[in-house]
């Protein structure tokens, strides 16, 4: 089969090469500026991560098969302004610096709750889940112990009695992770703390 754009997104026309492989064409191609699309899946991600929700509340299935955006214009001016300068620190600075960002999430306040109780119209500030590095990290800041030293070798996993099987680490690490900092300790995809 030769190299073409997805068909889903108008690619008929197998890719022409200079020579190669094809695959700079092909990237040159995707990122043309007259095709929107990596801008609007890209704005769409960002405001994902920052709102815990995107425009388009299927991320991972954004064509045909996905749901339509929420506010469509606003998704366009969000990958418009990406695609002027395809910076993502650019991008979340004018997000976490907008009214609706900076929106109360205080459910009591808000009449709309019953016309709108998923807030897609977003009257109010999602409420934001906390991952579990931040809230282990933010503990050990709070009490005293967090270790902020940058740098070194990783922490060793827990061993509980419970970890079993091929590959188990020969020594067990500290509890506590010796206070350091959640992005040192060490990750082991057969024993996960």
């Amino acid at each position: 089969v030769p190299r073409r754009f997805i068909a889903s997104l108008g690619g008929d026309d197998p890719v022409q090469t200079t020579g190669g492989s094809g695959r700079l064409e092909l990237a040159e191609q995707l990122l043309d500026e007259n095709n929107p699309f990596p801008a609007r899946v890209m704005a769409n991600r960002i405001w994902h991560h920052l709102m815990g929700r995107g425009l388009v509340s299927t991320p991972d299935e954004f064509g045909a098969l996905g749901s339509p955006p929420s506010h469509p214009d606003l998704l366009d001016h969000l990958a418009t302004r990406f695609q002027s300068n395809w910076s993502i620190k650019s991008l979340v600075r004018d997000i976490v610096l907008s009214k609706t960002y900076r929106m109360s999430n205080d459910h009591l306040k808000h009449m709309v709750v019953e016309v709108d109780p998923d807030n897609v119209l977003l009257h109010r500030a999602p409420r934001k889940r906390m991952n579990a590095q931040v809230l282990r990290d933010a503990i050990l800041a709070v009490s005293g112990r967090l270790i902020t030293d940058d740098g070194g070798p990783s922490t060793a996993v827990h061993l509980t009695p419970f970890m079993t099987g091929r590959g188990r680490p020969a020594t067990s690490g500290p509890l506590d992770g010796d206070g350091r900092r959640t992005i040192y300790q060490e990750v082991r995809r057969n024993f996960l703390p």
